[in-house]
């Protein structure tokens, strides 16, 4: 039992924080990009955010797989407000919902 005395399975609390994980960084490109976007409107930058996710995949420090999803919903709906609107990001937010909530009750 853990201090919250809530019964977790080893396996379970790994897989849950491996799901936890995916979809924290998931939001987290989705907020920066947003940011980008929004700044980017307001000073006519005029920054394609699917070449923005392509170049960071070349990075030293950002260099994760998911950015190849990133450009390619980008790329396939310029226009995207937001990356979790992305059917098939927000499809696995909604997934992982369950495990990032097991998460956070563990904490």
């Amino acid at each position: 039992p853990s201090n919250t005395g809530i019964e977790a399975n080893k396996e379970q609390v790994l897989d849950d924080l491996k799901a936890a994980l995916y979809a924290s960084k998931v939001c987290s490109y989705a907020q920066g990009l947003s940011l980008i976007r929004a700044a980017s409107e307001e000073h006519k930058w005029n920054v394609d955010l699917s070449e923005c996710a392509r170049l960071w995949t070349g990075g030293c420090i950002i260099r994760a797989k998911v950015l190849d999803r990133i450009q390619k919903a980008f790329k396939e709906n310029p226009t995207l407000p937001n990356l979790l609107v992305d059917k098939d990001f927000s499809n696995e937010i909604n997934e992982r919902s369950g495990a990032w909530r097991r998460v956070v009750a563990l904490c």
